[in-house]
């Protein structure tokens, strides 16, 4: 077998495993939610939103870049499955599990790839949990508030219980890439009313970036 065919081979089988997203539904814990959501779906609208915001903010970042941290950000899931935030906040414990199992998903996924592919999407995955660069800044910070989106979609069911936590969902990784604030804004605006409509207190702080 040649090495383009070769390579090809792997890449197929990749994309196989990788396209398990589409069957990776998140917020399993959340079985009143009458949107079931697959993290393929976050990821593709995480993606448009990177690069329509990015031109709109004429933000000084690579937008190819900033794609390709979208499109993998979440790539691990396809073995792990999702995890609800609900979980491992303010569980440290938890949270290590959690970035130790995806972190062998990664490693795994990896060994579908020609070499220097399967260097690239570890390496981008690395960069994304470490927020080491603006791009990954500014992807981490539109993860928040995609999904912030996705709960006002799916109003009361979707944050009865976890109010405080959907509020200031986004908060922290958009103190990391300000830019955004004018689009959190916007969106805790929206989440305020979804609050109102719901009889569930928005409190004062919940305003504050």
């Amino acid at each position: 077998m040649d090495k383009t065919k070769e390579n090809l081979e792997q890449i197929f089988n990749f994309l196989q495993k990788a396209g398990k997203l589409k069957d990776t539904y998140r917020f399993s814990e959340s079985e009143l939610l009458r949107n079931k959501e697959s993290t393929a779906d976050h990821t593709w609208r995480l993606s448009l939103m990177a690069f329509v915001l990015a031109n709109e903010l004429n933000l000084a970042i690579n937008i190819e870049h900033a794609l390709k941290l979208a499109l993998i950000h979440d790539i691990g899931e396809s073995l792990t499955g999702d995890i609800d935030y609900r979980l491992y906040h303010n569980n440290e414990a938890a949270k290590l599990q959690k970035e130790q199992g995806e972190l062998r998903a990664i490693n795994e996924l990896r060994k579908n790839l020609p070499l220097r592919r399967g260097t690239e999407l570890y390496n981008l995955w690395t960069e994304y949990e470490a927020t080491a660069t603006e791009e990954a800044k500014f992807i981490k910070a539109l993860d928040k508030i995609e999904t912030m989106a996705y709960l006002i979609e799916n109003g009361k069911k979707a944050y009865y219980d976890i109010s405080e936590i959907t509020a200031t969902y986004a908060d922290k990784h958009v103190n990391n890439f300000p830019q955004l604030k004018p689009v959190l804004n916007l969106v805790k605006t929206k989440l305020k009313s979804e609050f109102e409509k719901a009889n569930i207190s928005w409190k004062p702080e919940f305003d504050k970036i």
